[in-house]
C-alpha cells in the first residue's frame, strides 16, 4: 500500500495523462520496470552502491505521447540527492536560470525512497549535443552567430554563482541547455547543488577547502569556455 506516501502533481492535465498509461500511485513510479512497461523508455544513468550492487539512484527516460518525461528515482543512502535536487529548483531561479519542468514527485522520509519525473522543456538544446554535433546543421549555423551572446550570459550566471552561497560540482555541457529563441539557460543534473551551510562539516570549517571547491568549479567551467571557443 502506498497511499499514504506523499506525491504531488504539477497540475490535473498531466495527472490525466499520466493516469491514462497507468502511472497514478506512488509505486507505479517508484517501482517502474521498463521491461514490463509497454512505454517506449531507455536508461540514462544507474547508480549502484559500490558495497552491495544494488541500484542507489537512476534515471530512466520515458516517453508519453510523443513528448519526453524523465524518471529519477533514489532510495536510502542516496535520498538526500533527490531532495538536494528538488531544493536547488528553487534557488537556481535567482541566477537568471529556467528551472526543470517537475510533473509529479513523491518522497517518503520514512523509507528513504523517492522520485521525480520531469518533462522534457520545449525547445531547449543541450550544449553538449551542440558540441558534439549532434544538432542539425541550421541549428548549428544559429549557435555559433548567438554564441557569444550565450557565453557572456552563462558565464555571468557562472561568476554570480561563485560570488554565493552555493556549491555546485557538475558544470559540464551536458547538465546546460539553451533555447536559441530567447537565449534562456536552463541547468539540470542538481542532485550536488547545494548550499553552504550544507557541506562537510570540515569544508565549513576550513575556508580553504571552499576554495578548494570553487577551483574544481572554475576548472570545469573552463571545459566549456574552451568549446565555446574551438566551435
Amino acid at each position: 500500500m502506498d497511499n499514504n506516501r506523499e506525491m504531488i502533481f504539477s497540475n490535473d492535465t498531466e495527472k490525466t495523462i499520466l493516469s491514462e498509461v497507468g502511472l497514478k500511485q506512488f509505486n507505479d513510479f517508484f517501482l517502474f520496470n521498463p521491461s514490463d512497461s509497454k512505454l517506449t523508455n531507455e536508461d540514462k544513468r544507474v547508480h549502484k552502491n559500490k558495497k552491495t550492487g544494488d541500484i542507489s539512484r537512476s534515471t530512466i527516460r520515458i516517453e508519453i505521447n510523443n513528448k519526453n518525461y524523465f524518471l529519477k528515482r533514489t532510495v536510502r543512502q542516496s535520498y538526500y540527492c533527490i531532495q538536494n535536487e528538488y531544493k536547488a529548483l528553487e534557488y537556481i531561479v535567482k541566477f537568471n536560470l529556467i528551472p526543470a519542468n517537475i510533473v509529479v514527485r513523491g518522497f517518503d522520509d520514512i523509507k528513504r525512497e523517492g522520485f521525480i519525473l520531469f518533462k522534457e522543456l520545449d525547445d531547449f538544446i543541450s550544449l553538449y549535443d551542440i558540441f558534439n554535433n549532434k544538432v542539425s546543421k541550421e541549428v548549428k549555423i544559429e549557435f555559433k552567430e548567438k554564441k557569444t551572446e550565450i557565453f557572456n550570459k552563462l558565464e555571468k550566471i557562472f561568476i554570480n554563482f561563485q560570488n554565493s552561497q552555493f556549491f555546485y560540482r557538475d558544470w559540464m555541457d551536458k547538465h546546460i541547455f539553451i533555447n536559441l529563441k530567447n537565449l534562456s539557460i536552463n541547468l539540470i543534473d542538481l542532485e550536488r547543488f547545494i548550499h553552504k551551510n550544507k557541506l562537510p562539516l570540515k569544508c565549513r570549517i576550513f575556508p580553504f577547502l571552499q576554495k578548494r571547491l570553487r577551483k574544481k568549479e572554475q576548472k570545469k567551467f573552463q571545459i566549456i569556455r574552451d568549446a565555446f571557443i574551438n566551435i
